[in-house]
């Protein structure tokens, strides 16, 4: 029976359950009566799966029937089931009930198998608990029934003895909460949003759905530059507010206790003792709603849910609310730790605890800085100016403000707080923050250096002159001058008495610079010096430039090493810890670290996903100067995919930003306009290309250049290149761009042989788009030498490859001529590559088994195959589209 038929394709329905019910399905389809229970929290989608099962089995002309539990009908003898029984006698006494309800529903289905659902079953009377027991252990009709966690145990009890099987809900995880939200929306959905609705549902499909559908009708959950992003608060809606408030069955003590934790977050279990009791607690916590971590003065309690908490604070009157502020604001002031302080600098700017002195509001706005929360950390850090803080206050607000994009505020703060800063390390970090802000956020390069300098020469500390040189090595990197940053760079770090601060920004620009220049395995040592001065101290000034600018450093360097693997991988990492802080502006960063390292193997619509999500975020806010490069990244990868007109849209992004680009990143920059460019004036786009090559090697950026080059041979002119990546190669200790030089070698000279070779050692390293268009070069030189195996297996090979990329619009694919089989030929195959035999082939299509082995032969010699096994991928590959769409 085909019980797939006829299931709801309704997204919030199937998806991240698609597992669950094929097992109802296929035990349904066994023929013999199935018992399946299954079990999970409220709103994990217990009554969905069971309605799927019920839509599939009726569809395919099953006999079904289904009741529910409720706790009204909880109170009358089988209340949940008299739909299904026909009215009995007042008189009769259970067992007879019981006997006319067995009777009844076993009889319904005729000569029809019968199924039947009963959801929520833990809330059925005791005498509908045990029909559905019978009825599920007498063989004779299918039972499926969903009960909530830890409840009836009767009829959990089917599992343990054998009779039932069982499948338990767990929340969706992370990527299936992604993918159902996504299904929902019909689009990309920021990962900054999914992350929000992943941690207030906790993977929750019932909660997810409400909250999703309350966005969008409140307008928080609007599609913005192409990707699906919400916007402001995310409160429950009134809707959701009764659905969770209904679950929380709690006596008003515990009410009273959930209330403190909701408005506290988390509470020492010391301070919530003084305000509840120790039975109340330990009762939260036995029914799951409350959690103590830790043990001793340590002990901490929270709410297990925090879609609770949020339930629970929606209902509280504002005057409770403001009364438990003040009594844990009192308890918090006292303790001094990062959580505790951040809640008593809460509440006292809310005015609802007592006012904290500007030590405490300057302590508190580095923690939130630290926790990457710049809009509480301005708060927080006013808050200490205006109590009368010093320069820690004013340096806090002023790296708050910077974060969150606002470079002439910052720069307005930076000239106020300048006659605070009265020690050397004062004035040093201030005009390192103050450089900063006018190179990365303003675009100002010569003014930051200058500023540097000036201060260099008037600040006769070591240790507070070695910040500056750092920050002098991290701008010369990116203007383009590597060979400067990597000498006053390596200086900073000899001197191992020198501050975490001063030694990782050093070794960010040094690792930086290194990776331009070639020298990877450098590189990547130096970032690795640096990660470790960064995890030594976490909460320096500044940590998170820095850790942002060590990345960029490591990612150059497995980029322009062809390690692509360990690129990817290690993008995700710095994307996940990214995620773990609010909504900040590195998410762009990471975004767009993770779009750069798909698009260098060439996974281009992969590229496209994350480069728009990271392009949307820049528009926002842009404090390290990202934009442009983004663009020009995101131009590049739209052009590969065909979208001419959005490739000149995030061009139109690149000259709007132009003098804030740094010189470091002007090649790539002019790499994303040739390809744009290319697709419709071949000419000029490898002017541009070759320009940019120029400027790299100008810069000494011999990375960088090498990568430009190879570009050149992919837009057609391999003989202008071949010379000059054959000496990078040897001149770096590169593989990658060893591969490069062999490339514009083969394609220089036409040898399909040697391109085949190419395309093998592409492949190897993961550089799937070069390898993609150096086998449709390959396959135009063989069919040229009239090698037509040959040139078929690189056609193939080479549309295979377009296929795992996203299907690019390259020169080389632009070109591909595709083998062409008849409509018999192509028969035979799809009939050869399902497996049949050529005796079947032959019977099935009416031929002789001679003209099926006739037909076969041509096909492998047109797809440069040689047996049945490659067949598949071979065909699969001939239906693509080549990139002239």
């Amino acid at each position: 029976m085909q019980l797939l038929e006829g299931i709801s394709s309704d997204p919030w329905t199937l998806t991240g359950r698609e597992a669950e019910r094929h097992v109802i399905v296929e035990r349904l389809s066994e023929g013999a009566p199935h018992c399946i229970v299954i079990t999970g929290d409220p709103g994990v989608g217990r009554t969905r799966l069971a309605r799927e099962a019920l839509v599939a089995a009726r569809d395919a002309g099953w006999s079904t029937l289904s009741a529910t539990g409720t706790t009204a009908a909880s109170a009358v003898p089988l209340g949940a089931m008299a739909h299904l029984i026909p009215p009995a006698e007042p008189a009769l006494d259970p067992l007879a009930l019981l006997q006319r309800a067995m009777s009844t529903i076993v009889t319904a289905g005729g000569e029809r198998p019968l199924v039947l659902v009963v959801d929520d079953a833990h809330l059925l009377d005791d005498l509908s608990q045990t029909l559905v027991q019978q009825l599920a252990t007498g063989g004779i009709v299918s039972v499926v029934i969903t009960i909530r966690t830890a409840t009836a145990p009767g009829l959990a009890a089917l599992c343990r003895d054998g009779t039932a099987e069982r499948i338990d809900l767990a929340p969706l995880e992370r990527d299936q909460s992604d993918r159902l939200v996504a299904a929902a929306l019909g689009g990309d959905v920021d990962t900054r949003s999914c992350e929000r609705l992943r941690r207030l549902t906790r993977g929750n499909p019932m909660y997810l759905r409400e909250l999703v559908e309350g966005g969008l009708a409140a307008g928080h959950l609007r599609r913005r530059d192409g990707c699906w992003r919400w916007a402001g608060e995310m409160s429950p809606s009134p809707r959701l507010v009764e659905i969770v408030d209904a679950q929380l069955d709690v006596n008003v003590a515990e009410r009273a206790a959930l209330e403190v934790l909701a408005v506290g977050e988390q509470v020492s279990l010391e301070t919530l003792l003084g305000m509840s009791t120790t039975a109340t607690v330990a009762g939260l916590e036995r029914i799951g709603l409350a959690a103590v971590e830790g043990t001793g003065q340590q002990a901490q309690v929270r709410m297990t849910h925090p879609l609770h908490a949020e339930v629970v604070r929606a209902q509280m009157p504002e005057a409770a609310a403001i009364r438990i502020r003040q009594q844990l604001a009192n308890g918090g002031a006292r303790s001094r730790s990062k959580e505790e302080l951040l809640r008593a600098g809460r509440m006292a700017l809310d005015g609802a605890g007592p006012a904290l002195d500007a030590a405490l509001l300057t302590e508190a706005a580095g923690c939130a800085n630290e926790n990457l929360d710049h809009p509480l950390a301005e708060r927080l850090a006013r808050a200490a100016v205006d109590a009368g803080g010093g320069i820690a206050a004013r340096l806090a607000l002023l790296e708050s403000v910077q974060w969150q994009g606002r470079s002439m505020d910052a720069e307005a703060i930076a000239r106020a707080a300048a006659t605070w800063a009265l020690s050397d390390d004062e004035r040093a970090r201030l005009a390192v923050m103050r450089a900063l802000n006018a190179f990365c956020g303003a675009g100002r390069a010569s003014d930051a250096e200058a500023r540097l300098r000036e201060t260099a020469a008037v600040v006769p500390g070591l240790r507070a002159r070695d910040e500056l040189i750092a920050a002098l090595a991290l701008i010369a990197f990116l203007r383009g001058r590597a060979e400067e940053a990597v000498d006053l760079g390596t200086g900073v770090l000899a001197r191992l008495e020198n501050r975490t601060f001063a030694r990782s920004l050093a070794a960010a620009a040094t690792a930086g610079a290194l990776a331009m220049t070639g020298r990877t395995k450098e590189a990547l040592a130096v970032a690795a010096t640096g990660w470790s001065e960064v995890q030594g101290a976490p909460t320096e000034s500044q940590a998170a430039f820095v850790r942002l600018s060590l990345a960029q450093g490591e990612l150059l360097a497995l980029w322009l090493s062809g390690r692509f693997a360990d690129l990817h991988s290690r993008a995700v990492e710095l994307h996940e810890q990214s995620m773990t802080a609010p909504d900040w502006a590195g998410d762009a960063v990471a975004a767009l670290h993770i779009g750069w390292a798909a698009l260098a193997p060439g996974h281009v619509s992969v590229a496209k996903r994350w480069l728009t999500e990271a392009m949307a975020g820049f528009r926002r806010q842009d404090p390290m100067g990202l934009l442009p490069v983004c663009a020009s990244q995101l131009a590049q990868t739209r052009s590969l995919l065909g979208d001419d007109s959005g490739a000149r849209e995030a061009l139109g992004q690149v000259d709007a930003v132009r003098d804030r680009a740094m010189p470091a990143f002007e090649p790539l920059i002019l790499l994303g306009r040739a390809w744009v460019t290319a697709a419709t004036d071949r000419r000029e786009g490898l002017d541009i290309a070759l320009e940019a090559a120029r400027l790299a090697a100008d810069l000494g950026l011999w990375a960088i250049e090498a990568t430009v080059l190879q570009a050149v041979v992919q837009l057609g002119r391999p003989g202008d290149v071949a010379g000059r990546l054959r000496q990078l190669a040897a001149q770096l200790d590169n593989t990658l761009v060893s591969i490069y030089a062999d490339h514009a070698d083969a394609a220089a000279e036409e040898s399909g042989g040697r391109l085949d070779s190419v395309v093998a050692e592409y492949e190897r390293v993961g550089a799937y788009l070069a390898a993609e268009d150096a086998s449709a070069v390959a396959a135009a030189a063989h069919r040229r030498a009239r090698h037509h195996r040959r040139a078929s297996a690189a056609a193939v090979k080479a549309a295979k490859l377009a296929r795992s990329c996203g299907r690019p619009r390259t020169p080389g694919l632009v070109q591909l001529s595709m083998p062409h089989l008849t409509s018999r030929e192509e028969e035979v195959a799809r009939h050869a590559s399902a497996g049949r035999g050529n005796a079947e082939i032959a019977a099935r299509l009416v031929l002789s088994v001679r003209t099926v082995e006739a037909h076969l032969a041509n096909v492998y010699a047109k797809l440069g195959i040689t047996s049945r096994t490659q067949l598949r991928d071979a065909l699969a590959a001939t239906a693509a589209p080549d990139g002239n769409r």
